[in-house]
């Protein structure tokens, strides 16, 4: 059955936003969209409608962490005290954190997100979830740790992972055209220890009692990878905060793509990733949001909103598509991400207050105030 839903905007996610715009739907196939005409017979709505936003990273069973680690100590001390919050929080707790987290995606309006485990605790909450998901085994240091089923394998990151282990989930993911995940570039620290193999990463290490049994590389984490035959575009080079323009035209000749987890950054290091100068560079980089132990939401628009407010001359346009369409791209899957005829990315209403105005500047408008959203069309179809 087509439906025709006409709203005062379409922000489409891929060019310019549609002034009472409608959007024609199959089951949740666009099959049209458009200015509305006068012989249109509509579904109107007062507001904003907007495809289902894509969130390439989070660590959902770190949910249960939020608020036992304190800011600003670096990659290091947030593992350190990460470990400790394992210790001490039940696997119940961890449970039903993850549960409410997998519900706050659902809420705020994500079609796609991309999840990363080591323990697998999410994942038959995501299966059961109204929306799509890409879970990402995580091994640290090799260590394949809890199987799970029809997981993609993932290494943690090059300070944590054997330079074999790093190009083996690459090559796996290459070869059954999927996709792998790895932390990329995140903090000064780690390029500290790849270089040198000191500073803060090995006195945790030391702290843990881990006995590092893989080679220092001796060079920054992206040539590193580079090397090893470990980047391209079957892989999410997560975070890139601390790499320099060399290393990021890397990753564009790779076609690695880039997730920026900016509020995590700034959680755990007080930096943000350079974005003016990435998206200068041709860039198109996706937003996740990293896990609720360094991040207050789930909800990548407010990530583009932190960015706004740090970069206000980078255009809402290419803000409210990091959250949607270049996400989908990222995560290789076309269909996602923007409302766009045979696409089906799932469709959002997005009203503004009952006292004010519909924003003249919608696409400024979501990324501004993050508003409630509510499903038109879920990404498994009519809502």
């Amino acid at each position: 059955m087509t439906r025709t839903l006409s709203a005062d905007w379409v922000v489409t996610g891929e060019g310019a936003p549609i002034a009472d715009g409608v959007v024609l739907v199959d089951g949740e196939t666009i099959v049209d969209v458009r200015e509305r005409l006068a012989s249109d017979d509509c579904e109107h709505f007062r507001g904003v409608i907007l495809p289902g936003l894509v969130n390439p990273h989070t660590h959902l069973e770190g949910s249960a962490f939020a608020g036992k680690v304190e800011p600003g100590g670096g990659i290091a001390a947030f593992a350190w005290e990460y470990k400790q919050a394992i210790r001490s929080t039940s696997m119940d707790d961890v449970r039903r954190s993850a549960q409410a987290a997998v519900d706050a995606l659902v809420e705020c309006g994500t079609a796609l997100v991309g999840d990363v485990t080591n323990t697998g605790v999410a994942a038959p909450m995501l299966a059961r979830a109204p929306i799509r998901s890409v879970v990402f085994h995580e091994c640290i240091a090799g260590a394949p740790g809890i199987p799970v089923d029809g997981a993609s394998l993932a290494a943690h990151a090059p300070y944590s992972s054997p330079p074999e282990w790093l190009a083996e989930t690459y090559g796996i993911a290459a070869s059954s055209d999927g996709l792998t995940s790895v932390h990329l570039a995140e903090h000064a620290d780690e390029r500290r220890f790849l270089l040198d193999g000191d500073g803060p990463i090995q006195e945790l290490y030391r702290m843990l009692g881990v006995d590092v049994r893989f080679p220092i590389p001796r060079r920054p984490s992206v040539p590193y990878l580079a090397d090893l035959g470990a980047l391209g575009p079957h892989s999410l080079a997560v975070h890139v905060c601390d790499a320099t323009p060399m290393e990021r035209e890397t990753l564009r000749e790779r076609r690695s793509p880039i997730v920026l987890c900016p509020r995590s950054n700034d959680f755990i290091g007080g930096a943000l990733p350079d974005l003016p100068a990435i998206l200068a560079e041709g860039s198109q980089p996706a937003l996740g949001t990293d896990s609720l132990a360094s991040s207050p939401s789930l909800d990548v628009l407010e990530e583009a909103g932190v960015l706004h407010a740090a970069f206000p001359d980078v255009p809402c346009r290419a803000l409210v598509a990091m959250a949607t369409s270049w996400g989908a791209a990222a995560m290789r899957r076309p269909l996602l991400g923007a409302i766009v005829k045979g696409r089906a990315p799932g469709l959002l209403l997005a009203p503004p207050d009952d006292s004010a105005d519909v924003p003249a500047d919608p696409e400024r408008w979501l990324v501004e105030s993050s508003p409630p959203r509510r499903w038109l069309v879920g990404p498994g179809g009519s809502a």
